[in-house]
């Protein structure tokens, strides 16, 4: 089992998102690693929530101190605004593998890049693409939370959710109530602060003179999914919680509370996944607490399989393999790899390829842009050819086509289920939402294992240029 360590942080003064959402990382991937968090010494409240969760961890003073933690081949994720530049490179030259967890860009160094934030796409363009997973398909969301998106919206639904996260250091939340209370006495609403809030005392005397506001102080996963479920109305920071919101399908107006929320809220109001105000002071509230038509939209974005999807980005990540463009000296060694007996009886023309006919067709390959044409390698060497062509043919359901050989003394070992997780994430980083598609010689039964251990799935069985072949596919 492989080390991951998760450098974030969590305080009454940056907020506690970054945490939140690194923990929901963490719970998703406790049974695939050892999960080590690494914390300002200072951050008590985050120390104490990591603890409280099960988690190991260790405290720094500075960020400096964090290199010497992990070791070549341990996955780091990083998800902290206070890192000092230089810290992701430093890591990634120490053989770490970086995911880097931001709210917009990728300027940093790493090898995987997860923006909850929808529409944001890399800045950098390179072959085999960046991975770069943007929007609610990869957000890390906890368990409880996700669980809602698979049942049915509860019908009883009345009061009105206030929640700015687990921090909230600028005291919206008490700002906002007040506004409510001005304009819409006897409507109730029911505040949730977290574990860093720092306003109780305030907070205390406004509700003793409004009894149609009651409190919830730091509820459990399973308390806030159950709160999600049974309000008609969420009114939230364009964060985390706004997502949670979304995945419970609620109702949901939304303020940015901090300049890093500014691309999220611009997606969730640009998709009709909520109705957006710059400031507390512009909500106005419909006349029913039920907006509609938001929580079919948020269906369409939030499908409850957010986790699935980072557990196939990690696990990835963990093989000891990378990839690269083909490039011209590759040329006799993919003539020879395509002769090996075992590639030959395995495709569906076995004729042996001569030396013309593969120079034209590797000419065409390696200028080829709407193609994918890469060799994977290890630590040693080369050993597999990876190809994905768009779709041409009608009774091929996916948008693109895979196939894979492997060298002879490399077949047998599991890389090629390995190989493949790792092309399809290049892929669908390019191409999200797509399905890729195998074409599989009935009898090829290793072949077929690793497309099914790679989580390809059986689509049909038909014949194909006078073979039966077995179709199977894939989306992230």
């Amino acid at each position: 089992m492989k080390n991951l360590y998760i450098f974030t942080e969590g305080d009454k003064h940056s907020g506690m998102g970054h945490l939140m959402r690194c923990l929901a990382i963490a719970t998703t991937l406790r049974d695939m690693f050892r999960i080590e968090f690494v914390l300002p010494s200072d951050h008590t409240e985050a120390i104490s929530i990591v603890l409280k969760n099960r988690f190991r961890k260790s405290v720094v003073n500075d960020w400096e101190e964090a290199l010497i933690i992990p070791d070549a081949g341990d996955i780091v994720l990083m998800d902290s605004y206070r890192i000092p530049a230089g810290i992701d490179v430093q890591l990634a030259e120490l053989g770490a593998r970086i995911v880097a967890l931001v709210d917009e860009t990728d300027k940093c160094t790493a090898h995987a890049f997860i923006c909850p934030a929808g529409d944001v796409r890399a800045s950098v363009v390179q072959d085999p693409p960046l991975l770069f997973f943007s929007g609610p398909a990869f957000a890390p969301l906890r368990a409880e939370i996700l669980q809602n998106s698979r049942m049915p919206v509860y019908s009883e639904k009345k009061n009105t959710l206030i929640c700015f996260g687990g921090a909230d250091p600028k005291n919206y939340l008490l700002r906002t109530a007040r506004v409510l209370a001005t304009a819409y006495p006897g409507r109730y609403f029911t505040l949730v602060t977290g574990p860093a809030y720092g306003a109780h005392e305030e907070l205390r005397e406004f509700l003793a003179t409004h009894p149609s506001f009651s409190l919830q102080n730091n509820l459990t996963a399973a308390g806030m999914a159950e709160i999600f479920r049974t309000h008609a109305l969420a009114i939230t920071s364009a964060s985390t919680v706004a997502y949670e919101a979304c995945a419970s399908r609620i109702p949901l107006l939304v303020l940015p509370t901090a300049d890093n929320q500014q691309p999220m809220f611009d997606f969730l109001t640009n998709h009709q996944l909520a109705d957006g105000v710059l400031s507390p002071e512009e909500l106005t509230l419909p006349p029913s607490p039920l907006l509609p038509g938001k929580p079919a939209v948020q269906e369409k974005y939030f499908d409850g399989n957010s986790d699935r999807r980072l557990r196939e980005i990690f696990q990835s990540l963990s093989d000891d393999l990378t990839l690269r463009k083909i490039h011209a000296l590759d040329e006799e060694m993919l003539l020879e790899w395509s002769n090996e007996e075992g590639t030959r009886n395995n495709s569906f023309n076995t004729t042996a390829i001569t030396k013309e006919a593969h120079h034209t067709w590797f000419e065409t390959k390696l200028n080829n842009k709407s193609s994918a044409a890469w060799i994977a390698e290890d630590i040693r060497e080369p050993f597999a050819f990876i190809r994905i062509d768009p779709s041409k043919d009608s009774f091929v359901s996916g948008n693109a086509v895979i196939s894979v050989n492997l060298k002879k003394e490399f077949r047998g070992k599991g890389l090629g289920a390995k190989v493949l997780r790792r092309a399809c994430l290049h892929y669908f980083a390019q191409h999200p939402g797509h399905c890729i598609s195998a074409l599989i010689k009935n009898g090829n039964e290793a072949s077929a294992r690793a497309f099914t251990e790679a989580g390809f799935s059986f689509v049909n069985r038909f014949l194909y240029q006078g073979t039966q072949t077995i179709q199977m596919n894939k989306k992230l």
